[in-house]
Formats: structure tokens, sequence, C-alpha cells
């Protein structure tokens, strides 16, 4: 029997200024009017909790086999937004980008340091370039690698930028591998409403069928491994707050691959709304981390702490508990909610 436990947040939303909220999103309308050139600028993280979370991590650092981040890990795909995000995340960029008022760059933990494995991807705000957040920059590439790992990446055409990326994790005779896949839209015309382009993803069908084959070919090299998927954009989310603008479009592609991969659980973002639900009949669980950092007086800062059992590489259990941020402790403490799903061999 085989058990890996993950850490598993999304939407950090780093960028050059903390504590930034949207005009539009904070329903501050007469700013928005007055400040009309900002009318895209979305908002950011709030700098005194992102300086807890990976102190709070480092507490548990020695029972997690990986740290998983499902995209939004930048405000924006600017250069120098992408650049603040991996200051905080692995402090071997620029420190210029970290308030100096807050602690010392050089001591501070980092959040790529509180589990053995880090697995990153990009999400929407990620891809977003220029003033107006078209789809598409491939900056992501240039600051956290070409395989979007921690290296120095290049820039690259942006037909050339990497939509799946492999994480393999091996706990002694066991193995979990993480399947990730960049749904960002490739072009503003791929939106099916207006503004859609800021938020919405898109399961093209091309990288549905390369999930499915590079699943079936890690089955071949490593047949008793546990393998999920994750996409920052989760399907057939069904939530009150999250509208059309939100979307995953052809959802159905991504869970018709999914069933056919016969692939249990994928991870997701983008919602800042932590939820763990069944899709295909209960085949396939979706677990959507919430954001733990963004700014924003709707947010409820939260992580999910995520423990898999496998047999022979098929799962058995999983279990997610929400973390949610206390304000006056200053911590992240379990919120006694939690979702436990069996699955027959």
């Amino acid at each position: 029997m085989a058990t890996f436990k993950i850490i598993h947040m999304s939407d950090l939303h780093f960028a050059v200024e903390s504590d930034y909220g949207n005009n539009y999103t904070e329903n501050r309308y007469i700013e928005l009017l007055l400040d009309w050139k900002n009318r895209y600028r979305p908002s950011t993280f709030s700098a005194r909790i992102a300086t807890n979370l990976p102190k709070v991590l480092a507490d548990h650092s020695f029972a997690v086999d990986a740290l998983l981040i499902t995209g939004d890990l930048a405000t924006t795909g600017t250069q120098n937004d992408l650049d603040s995000a991996k200051d905080w995340i692995a402090g071997n960029a620029a420190a210029r980008h970290i308030p100096r008022n807050l602690f010392r760059s050089d001591v501070a933990p980092r959040l790529a340091t509180v589990a053995k494995t880090l697995i990153i991807m990009p999400g929407n705000h990620d891809r977003f370039q220029r003033q107006n957040n078209i789809p598409r920059s491939p900056l992501f590439e240039t600051v956290f690698g070409s395989h979007w790992d921690m290296g120095s990446g290049r820039t690259m055409p942006a037909e050339n930028v990497p939509e799946i990326r492999k994480t393999i994790i091996q706990n002694g005779d066991d193995w979990l591998i993480v399947l990730c896949a960049d749904f960002s839209l490739r072009e503003k015309s791929d939106q099916d409403c207006i503004f859609g382009y800021l938020g919405q993803g898109r399961a093209y069908q091309n990288i549905c069928d390369e999930l499915v084959l590079e699943t079936q070919f890690c089955r071949e090299q490593h047949p008793n491994a546990l393998i999920v998927w994750a996409s920052h954009f989760p399907p057939k989310f069904d939530h009150e707050r999250v509208g059309p603008r939100l979307r995953l479009l052809d959802e159905d592609k991504l869970l018709t691959a999914a069933a056919d991969a016969e692939v249990r659980v994928i991870f997701s973002g983008h919602t800042h709304i932590s939820k763990a639900y069944t899709v295909l009949g209960s085949r396939v669980v979706v677990v959507c981390a919430g954001t733990p950092i963004a700014f924003g007086k709707d947010e409820e800062q939260s992580f999910n702490t995520v423990t898999l059992s496998a047999n022979q590489g098929s799962l058995t259990n999983l279990n997610v508990v929400r973390c949610s941020w206390h304000d006056k402790r200053a911590t992240f403490k379990p919120s006694g909610s939690s979702s436990s799903f069996l699955f027959n061999q």
C-alpha cells in the first residue's frame, strides 16, 4: 500500500506591488472611472500572509512528498511580476521585489523548500501580456524554465511553449506521477463571451490526446505508479461565484480523456474556492484548491493537504483537508472541513 501526502494550493498572484485590490472587483467604481487606464489591472497578494505561509508549511515539511501549485503564481505574465513570484517561491531571483521591511530575503523560508518536490504550472494570469492582458505570453518559461521548473529558461515562440509537464515522485518503492496540462487560451479569439479571454481556458483536443498518450507511456514505464493530472481550470465547477467568464471551455474533452486514461484525480485551482467534487458518475474527483494569499475583501485564504493511498498503482483512498487562514493568530489551521473518497479496485 502506497501513501503520498501533497500540499496543494493555487492562485498566489505574486506581483511587484502587494496588497492591491482591483477597483472593479472591490466595487470601487469611482476610482475605476478616475483611473480607467488601469481597468484591466488585477488584484495582487497579501504580503503579510505571504510571509507567514512558508513558516507554517515548514513545520510540516518532514511529512510532505510534494508541494503542488496549480497556476497563477504571478498576477500577470510581465517580467517583473514573474520575477517577483520566483523570488517569493524560490528566493533565487532579484531580491528587489520582496518588501524589505517585512523580512530579510536571505533568511526567510521559501515555498520551494517546504517539500521534497515542488510542482508548478502556469495559469491564465501567468500568460497575461500587455496592458489589456491578452493571453499567451511566453515569459513564464523565461523565468521558471522551459519545462516549468525553477531553472533558467529562455524566451521562445508562443507556438513552441510546452503545454504538458511530467513530475515523478518516488517514495521508497512507490511512485506518484503528476501530469500538468496548460489549458490557457492560445488566442484571444478562443473565448466564447465578451472579456472571456481574461479568465477562460480551453481543453484543446491535442493537449487532451497528449495527456492520454503520456499516461499510457508512464504506465508502461512504471506499471505500479499512481498517475494524477493537474489543470489550472477545474472542469464542471459549480458555484454561484463562478460564472461563464471563468469556465474551462470544451471541458468534456478533458473529462473524456481522463475516463479513457482511467485517471481518477484532477487537481485544479483558478476559482479561489476550495472544493472537492466528483464528475463522470463519481469516476473522477476534481480537487480544487483555494488561494492562500490573494488580496481581496471576499477572499477566504486557504490551502489543501491531500493524502492519496494506492495499491499497485490503483487509487484506493483520497482525503482532502482544507487549512484556512486565521488573521488574529496569523497562521493557517485545519478548518474542520474535509472530504474523503473511496475507490473500488
